[in-house]
């Protein structure tokens, strides 16, 4: 497909959609409505052109997986901290840059995070904070330094 633009308001009416998987598209930006979704478990939206996370994610969600490789997201904010059960995130491949948000070691049910190929540089210690965390891809990066802070 090439969607290329944004989704109608009507997914929000989509109740028991657990899915959504609209890779390989050109939407170009996340609509915060879908994280209000009552049982959306995973956001595939991978090769989107999409530039930034919202700002503004509701804390009502249930979001498991996220998945935002292959775009153009340049920072991490820290609005990820209201998807409280997030446990897979992917933004390998964008245009991340500048050290790792200490932020991120509140993500507590993050099980999997894919950072790899981007612009990322300093230590590695918010991983560290993150009590779940089961496997880190982080190559191709300027990444290393300590584990702790």
């Amino acid at each position: 497909n090439r969607i290329r633009r944004d989704l109608p308001n009507e997914f929000t009416l989509l109740t028991e959609l657990r899915y959504l998987g609209l890779a390989d598209n050109s939407l170009g930006k996340i609509d915060p409505l879908l994280f209000e979704m009552a049982n959306l478990d995973i956001i595939d939206f991978d090769n989107n052109g999409i530039r930034e996370i919202p700002a503004n994610i509701p804390k009502r969600n249930r979001l498991k997986e996220l998945y935002l490789a292959e775009n153009r997201i340049s920072e991490i904010p820290e609005s990820l901290l209201e998807l409280q059960k997030l446990e897979v995130l992917w933004l390998y491949k964008n245009d991340l840059e500048g050290t790792l948000p200490s932020f991120l070691g509140g993500m507590s049910r993050l099980v999997e995070l894919d950072i790899e190929d981007n612009y990322l540089s300093g230590d590695l210690w918010p991983i560290s904070k993150m009590n779940s965390i089961e496997r880190v891809l982080a190559y191709d990066n300027m990444l290393g330094g300590e584990t702790t802070d």
